[in-house]
């Protein structure tokens, strides 16, 4: 008795909802154009030159490549060089920039080593969408500066060494 009493209030809610032909509109149609225009209005909402502040300890020839990788990456763009990650956090809290690099002192003597180097990205959360696409940027010029110092070191070792007389198996 419960299910059929529950069905037939339903049938009778969605027969008065057919009835009224603006309710009809409201409820069925306008979601779907609302979901078509909705996205529209953001197309063209991709974050470019996101400001970011730059805290170089280092001031190596290995932090100025980095450097100039992370300045040509499209999402964020270096707006001032600090000397302090004190410095960068009032940048930050300020709204002047949205992100922050902090490359330590030692970052140039790490990569010449062969170990990876460390930095320090911070981002804004009052700007969560433009400070983790500036991240994701400068991530991405990170990753490529230490593909460059891996293939570089590489060139440096050598070619490997030759395989001793017989260890291929065949003898």
């Amino acid at each position: 008795l419960g299910a059929a009493l529950m069905w037939a209030a339903f049938r009778g809610l969605f027969a008065a909802i057919a009835a009224d032909r603006a309710a009809a509109l409201l409820l069925f149609i306008s979601p779907v154009i609302y979901a078509g225009f909705y996205p529209s209005a953001y197309t063209d909402e991709v974050v470019t030159r996101a400001p970011v502040v730059l805290v170089d300890l280092d001031r190596t020839a290995a932090s100025r490549n980095l450097i100039v990788r992370v300045d040509a990456v499209q999402q964020a763009e270096i707006v001032a060089s600090l000397p302090s990650a004190g410095e960068a956090e009032l940048w930050m809290a300020d709204g002047r920039a949205v992100a922050a690099i902090i490359v330590p002192a030692g970052f140039g003597e790490e990569i010449a080593r062969g170990t990876p180097g460390t930095v320090l990205l911070t981002g804004h959360g009052a700007y969560l969408l433009r400070a983790s696409s500036a991240l994701g940027g400068i991530g991405a010029a990170l990753g490529q500066t230490g593909r460059d110092a891996a293939r570089e070191q590489a060139r440096a070792a050598g070619p490997p060494p030759a395989a001793p007389a017989g260890a291929d198996g065949a003898g």
